[in-house]
């Protein structure tokens, strides 16, 4: 049943046993045998592929999900902005789909899209848009998570300026 082609997915992510082929097939095993995945079957592969880095599977995935009617929650939304995060750009348009949906971002979310712009693109994006969440964590703005940043929201700003040499 589907609790026990979840429980598989959920076993490869804490074991870190993120082969593609792996997960795909568990996948494809479900639709052979006539199993249909739910909200839970989908959060757990879209959060081994954020794992693994696996961006095209992740959005392919994420729009086969909301075809089949299967409306994605902050969770996936992290999970594919982490998978995204080689590429700032996707990863913010992934966050601006969130906001679309009426969703609000989250800490998890936030510190997925800095940690993209520390790794794969411009810090001093990060560091903008920490500052910008810093100022509305406690404002009424429609793009506030009401969540204030964490320990690690301060480390991928700390990380910016490091990088952008704002330290000395």
């Amino acid at each position: 049943d589907v609790s026990t082609f979840n429980q598989l997915l959920r076993a490869c992510k804490k074991a870190r046993c993120l082969e593609l082929s792996l997960l795909s097939s568990i996948f494809r095993c479900m639709s052979v045998t006539k199993v249909a995945p739910n909200h839970s079957t989908y959060h757990e592969l879209l959060a081994c592929y954020g794992r693994a880095g696996a961006a095209k599977e992740a959005e392919a995935l994420f729009e086969e999900m909301q075809s089949g009617g299967i409306q994605p929650d902050a969770r996936m939304f992290c999970s594919l902005v982490t998978a995204l995060s080689s590429s700032p750009s996707m990863a913010q348009a992934a966050v601006q789909r969130l906001l679309a949906q009426g969703l609000i971002p989250d800490a998890a979310i936030y510190n997925a899209l800095m940690g993209s712009h520390n790794t794969h693109g411009d810090p001093s994006q990060a560091l903008q848009l920490f500052y910008q969440w810093e100022g509305q964590a406690s404002s009424s703005s429609p793009l506030s998570s009401g969540a204030p940043p964490d320990v690690t929201s301060y480390n991928q700003a700390l990380l910016a300026c490091g990088r952008l040499g704002k330290g000395r």
